[in-house]
């Protein structure tokens, strides 16, 4: 990292770049550093509050322009995802216009992170998830959350948490661990089957090393934006995997 970049890298000036107020040379510097820097994405959702801006709710989301600036970092970004074999998630950067309708200004940064981090870190195609989705739904369709599943080469599965999205369609983000990282997805069931929402990606930990898991602080905000409603309990996610997950809970 230059020292023209670290200079920028205040929450003024991040601030600024979030309202597309810096010099255009400026805005370049921060978004190729976004591109490599995945520490920086994090501390940019913070920095806007993007838990407090996302909607649960998308309305007439795909009229709604995102400001120019922000539209040119994710296409720069969804070129290199495709590079790369990548999918970007495509139901996050509908959120993130949602999300722009509602409040610009803030939403400029829900924009950048559920389109830019998301695009950094979500390859929903080519990764254990979808090598071992088989193994997984079963684990997801069987086994209550806190339970750790081990699958296929010794893989850790562990589902964290059960909700009611806003379609009605059950739910489900877990944890699979494997030896080059930790997946952090979700999946929702549609009534058939289990569908891949997204997947955040953590590098592992070091054996006698501590590190904050990243992909944390985000998943958790999609999850809030999916949720409608209250987190199913132990009785309710027992209820939901006797009727196979595709049944409305009784409340």
């Amino acid at each position: 990292m230059t020292q023209n970049v670290n200079e920028l890298l205040t929450d003024e000036k991040l601030s600024a770049f979030l309202d597309s107020e810096l010099p255009e040379h400026e805005m370049k510097l921060i978004r190729d550093q976004l591109a490599d820097d995945e520490d920086l994405v994090i501390r940019l959702a913070e920095l806007a509050s993007v838990d407090a801006i996302v909607s649960a709710t998308y309305h007439d989301i795909d009229e709604v322009p995102l400001p120019e600036s922000i539209q040119k970092l994710v296409a720069d970004n969804e070129h290199l995802s495709q590079a790369n074999d990548t999918v970007v998630d495509l139901s996050l950067w509908r959120r993130a216009k949602s999300a722009w309708q509602a409040q610009a200004p803030l939403a400029t940064a829900a924009a950048l992170v559920l389109g830019l981090a998301i695009g950094l870190l979500t390859q929903v195609q080519d990764t254990h998830s979808t090598i071992y989705w088989p193994q997984i739904t079963t684990a997801l369709d069987d086994h209550v959350s806190g339970q750790s599943i081990t699958l296929a080469e010794g893989y850790q599965l562990t589902a964290r948490v059960s909700f009611m999205n806003s379609d009605q369609q059950l739910c489900r983000q877990f944890v699979l661990q494997t030896p080059e990282n930790s997946q952090h997805s979700i999946a929702c069931h549609d009534g058939n089957s289990w569908q891949l929402e997204a997947t955040l990606f953590d590098e592992p930990i070091k054996a006698g090393s501590y590190q904050t898991a990243s992909s944390q602080k985000p998943i958790n905000s999609l999850v809030e934006s999916m949720a409608a409603g209250t987190f199913l309990n132990a009785e309710q996610e027992q209820e939901a995997i006797d009727s196979g997950w595709a049944q409305p809970l009784n409340h």
